[in-house]
């Protein structure tokens, strides 16, 4: 089933499509840091179940493909990294995503920091490994319902397209499969399809 997120939703489907706009959080480790250009590379996301909901819980899940995942902002320079979502003030940019890409089902992004004193801290507590938490917030346009679990009953749905709209840096990670990269891969984080149950 597929349906706009702009669309009415018929009345037996009383409890879905998830909301157009998300975020989620992964663990990372920070051995990717480049100090020269001031940069490290991310799994920006790797399409992780999310459980979220409170009364009505629901999976929520992305498909990370170039046909599902529109990053366009990027090359206008138009996807800021941010200090915990925070889109509302000047001081809270640290840096901007430069440049992604679709490996193994995976988003990677590059992402670089700022010269401001936020950047420059926000680097500081990365490059230290201080800060292990990577976050992206997404609009999605179009929602499919994959399946239902039968013992809880919660809805899954996949993105089936949404936008990158920002990258930010956060304590508490909700998505283990995605972060900065690392030489080998993180100890504890779950496959591809592991489901996480952590809200950031």
């Amino acid at each position: 089933m597929t349906r706009s997120a702009t669309a009415a939703a018929p009345a037996e489907e009383r409890r879905g499509p998830p909301q157009a706009r998300g975020s989620r959080a992964a663990v990372f480790s920070g051995s990717s840091y480049n100090a020269a250009n001031h940069t490290v590379e991310a799994v920006l996301s790797a399409g992780t179940r999310v459980m979220r909901g409170g009364y009505f819980p629901y999976g929520e899940e992305l498909l990370v493909t170039p046909d599902a995942c529109d990053v366009s902002r990027v090359a206008a320079g138009l996807v800021p990294f941010l200090d915990s979502h925070n889109a509302y003030e000047i001081g809270a940019v640290i840096g901007r995503v430069i440049s992604v890409s679709f490996q193994d089902d995976q988003l990677i992004g590059v992402l670089q920091f700022n010269g401001e004193p936020q950047g420059q801290q926000a680097e500081r507590m990365v490059s230290r490994g201080e800060l292990t938490g990577i976050s992206i917030g997404y609009s999605v346009s179009t929602w499919r319902m994959t399946e239902i679990d039968t013992a809880t009953g919660a809805e899954i749905w996949s993105a089936a397209a949404w936008e990158l709209l920002e990258a930010s840096l956060v304590p508490v990670p909700a998505d283990p499969a995605a972060g900065v990269r690392s030489a080998a891969p993180i100890p504890g984080a779950p496959p591809h399809d592991g489901v996480s149950t952590t809200e950031d």
